[in-house]
């Protein structure tokens, strides 16, 4: 379930649910915020492989309007330890940020990965989405 604080009202409401009726298959599943919707990746066991599929929230007063963008063979990364930072689907290319020190594009029709990371031992990789809105919180 996503819930969302009303600043103006001071009230929560539930905005969607996650994806998915078949929801105990999934390994994991992870909100982010991409694109500017709410998104969700979610991993499970297909044939001996692990899958990844990336849903965006089409509608957030319609329960059934998550949309699959595309599906990541999560066996190419590294662990389950990384999420989504911006996608592309003029392109089919997402940015993602895996572990810590690592940033890769990821090619969702040719499944290969991208290291475009700083190589720098000092190097440590956070990221954050930043959301505006109409309504100061101080006012």
């Amino acid at each position: 379930m996503v819930v969302a604080f009303d600043l103006g009202s001071e009230e929560f409401r539930e905005i969607a649910s996650l994806p998915g009726h078949e929801w105990y298959r999934y390994e994991f599943q992870r909100l982010c915020y991409l694109n500017g919707r709410i998104s969700c990746i979610s991993s499970y066991t297909s044939v001996g492989r692990l899958v990844g599929e990336l849903r965006v929230k089409e509608d957030y007063g319609v329960e059934s309007s998550w949309t699959k963008l595309a599906s990541i063979d999560i066996n190419g990364l590294s662990g389950l330890n990384f999420r989504p930072l911006a996608f592309s689907e003029k392109s089919g290319k997402m940015l993602l940020q895996i572990g810590w020190k690592k940033l890769a594009v990821y090619d969702v029709e040719t499944k290969s990965i991208k290291d475009v990371s700083i190589n720098d031992e000092r190097t440590c990789v956070t990221s954050c989405a930043c959301v505006g809105g109409l309504v100061s919180p101080c006012s």
